[in-house]
């Protein structure tokens, strides 16, 4: 009897993956530890937290306790919890500097609420043209998805604009529908291919509707790596298979 096509297919992607795949793909949680009344946000999610693109694996804690406009670039590990050269860089051009919010109790428990709870609040004040700026560098060529989390807290509408260079613009309007996910009310969704080793997510109000805040909870990259030749069918399988277990919410 021939051997199952796709248990082959499931093998070779099962060697694949740990050094490909999982290496250059991040959770990243903006955890907001100086609100007091953020208790049930503090820490990152737990490992087994796949969150909206399914993906469960370390999340990395990452903290901005200065209302400064630049933060010293912050070193990532990987989903396995090994750290790697690719950090993250997070400026803004805002007169007040980073701003940082959590709320508790809100609409969420657990790990959403850790993820979601807490935030960094965009532009904040009825100002356009004032954007936060987060920059990914050290990464391995290849295509990317790019979660991006920008939901409000507190119950309510968000204007969360949300620039992926290369990739175009998306906007997540909220409310926050609690312990749960949905494209454009508590992230953004987008894919892109890069030749260099940089991601930059540039985030501001959506200018059709200033006078809501805009703000950000987290990240998740899934890297797919560039085939090489002789494998780019398999490649090209392992993205579909991905696409289809990753299929947005």
């Amino acid at each position: 009897m021939p051997a199952n096509p796709n248990a082959r297919l499931l093998a070779a992607l099962a060697v694949l993956a740990p050094s490909a795949c999982l290496a250059q793909s991040f959770n990243v949680d903006l955890d907001i530890v100086t609100t007091a009344i953020g208790a049930n946000a503090v820490g990152a999610p737990s490992s087994t937290f796949g969150a909206a693109a399914s993906q469960p694996g370390y999340w990395n804690a990452v903290q901005n306790s200065t209302a400064t406009n630049v933060t010293a670039p912050i070193t990532l590990n990987d989903l396995s919890g090994t750290p790697t050269g690719v950090t993250i860089n997070m400026s803004n051009n805002a007169p007040n500097g980073f701003a940082h919010w959590s709320y508790f109790p809100g609409a969420n428990t657990g790990d959403f609420a850790r993820l979601l709870n807490d935030c960094h609040v965009v532009n904040n004040g009825p100002l356009l043209g004032i954007t936060n700026t987060y920059t990914f560098t050290g990464l391995q060529p290849g295509i990317y998805d790019v979660i991006t989390y920008g939901v409000r807290p507190l119950p309510g509408q968000s204007s969360t604009r949300v620039d992926v260079a290369g990739a175009g613009i998306q906007n997540i309007t909220g409310p926050m529908p609690g312990n749960a996910f949905a494209l454009g009310v508590t992230h953004s969704w987008h894919t892109l291919t890069i030749t260099g080793s940089s991601i930059t997510v540039t985030v501001d109000r959506d200018p059709t509707n200033p006078n809501i805040g805009a703000y950000i909870n987290g990240f998740q990259l899934h890297h797919t790596p560039v085939p090489t030749p002789g494998s780019g069918a398999l490649l090209g399988a392992a993205g579909l298979l991905a696409a289809r277990r990753r299929r947005r919410a």
